[in-house]
């Protein structure tokens, strides 16, 4: 697995742990009041999307999930906390563009000697999916106080929420360019056709300067995909119509039309 792909799936995997808001239905007996505490620094800090939230995790800390992906298929993940710290600064920013917004509700705590178990049902406002399983565990450090320890959640990539037809999401993008097509993008790259349907958004480009000699579909895609997945993946307009069920679709041509590469993006491509 690629590093790109490795840290696509990790940042899906636990976006969950990272996006928790306000909690309700909190247990208030005394006993729990520091952990309550904790719990709520925890929720304003992932509400405001502060990569100080690495702070509240112990290095040593257990991050483990169930990813599924649209096609059904689990995948099981675990991350470190240490590991976790050094992925927040770049996934805070991409969880901010993309709106990713979720809540921790029905928490409850279960006191130990050395530990506070956390239950919750964490759900995620943006996919409309819930998590009943959700557990966190805290442990008191002498010089540092209480932190995470443990988390296990489950994850999707699917958005649950009540399917919409995502061509009114596509009609901007068409005005942009209404009149306008063939259009030259930047000396070599020409847009020649935007088509929306109910099920994708197809872009069809030609590549000037190029022959059946010099252009090499699978190496243009290699070269274009991450640069196109990074645009599209934190771009709300895109996030809107792939969570809607919708894909996009990239087709580029070299000037004789004979050959082209085709480059598809949907949910799950993006975190």
């Amino acid at each position: 697995m690629s590093q790109r792909i490795s840290f696509v799936l990790l940042f899906v995997a636990f976006e969950g742990m990272l996006m928790g808001c306000a909690t309700s239905n909190v247990q208030r007996a005394a006993e729990t009041s520091p952990a309550e505490t904790f719990i709520e620094r925890y929720q304003h800090l992932s509400r405001s999307y502060d990569v100080g939230i690495g702070a509240l995790y112990a290095d040593d800390a257990v991050l483990s999930t169930t990813y599924t992906k649209m096609n059904g298929h689990r995948l099981q993940m675990k991350l470190s906390g240490a590991d976790y710290k050094r992925l927040v600064p770049q996934m805070m920013p991409l969880a901010q563009a993309r709106e990713d917004r979720s809540e921790l509700r029905d928490v409850r705590f279960e006191i130990s000697d050395d530990h506070v178990k956390v239950y919750a049902t964490n759900v995620s406002l943006s996919k409309c999916f819930e998590d009943t399983g959700f557990t966190m565990t805290l442990r008191m450090e002498p010089d540092q106080g209480l932190l995470i320890s443990n988390v296990s959640s489950r994850s999707q990539s699917r958005n649950l929420c009540p399917d919409q037809d995502p061509r009114p999401l596509m009609e901007p993008l068409l005005q942009q360019v209404e009149g306008k097509l063939p259009l030259m993008l930047d000396d070599a790259t020409r847009l020649d056709t935007l088509v929306a349907t109910s099920q994708d958004l197809t872009y069809e480009y030609t590549i000037l300067g190029l022959t059946d000699k010099t252009f090499d579909a699978n190496a243009f895609v290699e070269s274009v995909r991450p640069a196109l997945l990074k645009q599209v993946c934190v771009t709300p307009v895109f996030r809107r119509i792939l969570d809607n069920g919708a894909t996009l679709n990239y087709i580029y041509r070299y000037e004789s039309g004979e050959q082209r590469a085709d480059l598809k993006v949907g949910e799950d491509d993006c975190p």
